[in-house]
């Protein structure tokens, strides 16, 4: 794991390997969206090439822990709405396509999610895989994540003279 960054400044990311970097700005970036009481409006801050590729850095690291179950479960479901349009700024508009077929299963889903966010147990929540409705989502995710990470790191990469932020 790379150093922390002190502050998000396109001379010290351009020294970071690809690997280095996306860990790195997602770090710096979920330190300061996450302690935010409105994440959306903490994001709004930041340059507009990370309010495009953080939503998708969550996306990733949601899906590839637990799904798209998981991603629709947690907060990080606020970046829902605006994952198809940031997903083609990106460059990878078949997420952006994965993303919204979830969100249509959602509305048959939502009720099991909501039942077991309101139960507050981590029994509750497994019990929302049982019908498993975003897993042919999560295999097409899966199968193509290493291409999607190199996507995200090629768009970090084209945008990097654009990515400053103070901390």
């Amino acid at each position: 794991m790379p150093e922390p960054l002190a502050r998000m400044s396109p001379s010290e990311l351009a020294q970071l390997s690809d690997e280095q970097l996306e860990e790195s700005l997602i770090s710096y970036v979920s330190e300061i969206v996450c302690a935010a009481p409105n994440e959306i409006e903490a994001l709004a801050a930041f340059p507009e090439a990370i309010q495009n590729w953080y939503p998708t850095a969550v996306l990733d690291i949601e899906v590839l822990n637990g799904g798209f179950n998981q991603f629709f479960f947690n907060s990080s479901s606020a970046y829902a709405e605006m994952l198809p349009d940031a997903c083609r700024k990106v460059g990878i508009p078949e997420v952006g396509a994965l993303v919204a077929e979830g969100t249509r299963l959602l509305t048959k889903h939502a009720d099991a999610l909501h039942a077991a966010e309101k139960a507050g147990t981590i029994d509750a929540f497994f019990a929302t895989y049982i019908d498993a409705p975003f897993e042919h989502l999560d295999d097409q995710y899966a199968a193509r994540e290493d291409e999607w990470h190199q996507c995200r790191v090629g768009y970090l990469r084209s945008v990097l003279d654009t990515l400053a932020h103070p901390r």
